[in-house]
């Protein structure tokens, strides 16, 4: 399971760190990374710009990923 969530500046994510029997068994990692820290590493060159739009843009809104969820369980 991954989790992303913007506080103001901060990107904050949550993940499982993999490191037990099973998925269960592992630890969540929580980590709290400045945007300005993501923009320097990913977002400086034109082919970087585009990946992260193109990325960025498939991203669903909370909105939408609840009616895809609703949909996919009414088959």
């Amino acid at each position: 399971m991954v989790e992303f969530k913007r506080e103001g500046d901060i990107l904050i994510t949550k993940h499982n760190d993999l490191t037990g029997q099973s998925v269960g068994d592992s630890p969540m990692i929580t980590k709290r990374i400045p945007l300005t820290k993501l923009v320097e590493k990913y977002y400086s060159t034109d082919d970087e710009k585009a990946e992260v739009d193109n990325l960025a843009n498939r991203l669903l809104t909370q909105q939408q990923y609840d009616a895809k969820l609703k949909a996919a369980s009414n088959k």
